[in-house]
């Protein structure tokens, strides 16, 4: 029997959109920091400074200590998982689920933290915190 095509799974669909968007962002945008100066193109430093500029982002430009091991996770996590879960999303591998869900608490947890970091930022305007 074959396995029914990403168009008919909807939620692995919106994953698969998700995981496509996600990975050059992390590529383009989140991880320009890593990169060797010869890798840094000037339209990412002109986006992270228009993106500062808009949202007053600190941790682009004055990052809490414990940051740069979120980003090494996104590093040595998250892209790795994006480059398996596209095709695997495709394929429909019933192994996808678990990794899923690593990543998923993962997410939450990071997420959590930083937002909670985020809410202590005096300079916020208050559309800015959502």
């Amino acid at each position: 029997m074959a396995s029914p095509s990403i168009f008919e799974r909807k939620r692995d669909l919106v994953y698969l959109i998700y995981f496509v968007i996600h990975l050059p962002i992390m590529l383009a945008f989140d991880l320009t920091h890593l990169y060797p100066s010869f890798l840094q193109f000037p339209w990412m430093s002109a986006l992270q400074r228009w993106y500062v500029g808009m949202y007053g982002d600190r941790f682009f430009y004055d990052a809490p200590v414990w940051f740069p091991i979120y980003s090494a996770m996104e590093l040595l996590y998250h892209i790795p998982l994006a480059l398996y879960a596209i095709p695997a999303l495709l394929r429909n591998s019933p192994y996808l689920p678990l990794h899923l869900l690593v990543y998923a608490v993962q997410v939450s947890i990071t997420t959590l933290t930083c937002l909670a970091e985020m809410m202590g930022w005096e300079e916020l305007e208050e559309w800015q915190r959502g």
